[in-house]
């Protein structure tokens, strides 16, 4: 029961924070022109939350602007070793992603720590909510198991997919 409530007070959060304005294409509709990644950091980890958000509207996977959010570290992760994290969410609760970017230093808690912790349990620890994520790579936190929307799921998963495929990367998971 105390996992559930978690996970109901991590996705309210998570609804609070999103962004608005823009675009009223709905989600998984827009037309897929591919990213350029020679545009980015050949480094996953050198990745920002914003260059994350542009990688998956690229891909045509986030299609609605008042849906793509980003938080920053100050307002939103100080006292945790995580940089930023930009997604897509909907008030419904058919879209929902995160990917989370760590700090390059330990100043505000063991980066190495908390990804162990991710590693070996799958879900962010009790200070979080204990929010399960998807996936892991290259020090980078992704999640959008909550999306509802299958189609838009399937493709945020193609585009994440993709990106580790054409990086050459190994997930931890």
């Amino acid at each position: 029961m105390k996992k559930f409530v978690a996970i109901i007070l991590a996705t309210m959060t998570m609804l609070a924070l999103a962004a608005c304005g823009g675009s009223s294409t709905p989600a998984g509709e827009g037309e897929n022109k591919g990213a350029d990644l020679s545009k980015y950091p050949a480094k996953l980890s050198e990745w920002t939350a914003t260059q994350f958000n542009q990688y998956f509207t690229e891909e045509g996977v986030y299609t609605n602007d008042k849906y793509v959010y980003l938080q920053d570290h100050i307002n939103y992760y100080s006292g945790y070793p995580i940089f930023e994290c930009g997604g897509y969410m909907d008030d419904e609760g058919l879209y929902f992603t995160g990917v989370w970017t760590m700090n390059k230093d330990d100043s505000e808690g063991s980066v190495s720590e908390m990804l162990d912790y991710v590693r070996e349990n799958h879900t962010f620890d009790e200070s979080m909510n204990s929010l399960p994520v998807d996936h892991l790579v290259d020090n980078v936190i992704f999640l959008y198991s909550f999306s509802q929307d299958e189609a838009f799921f399937n493709s945020f998963e193609a585009a994440y997919n993709k990106l580790v495929t054409e990086l050459n990367l190994t997930p931890d998971f």
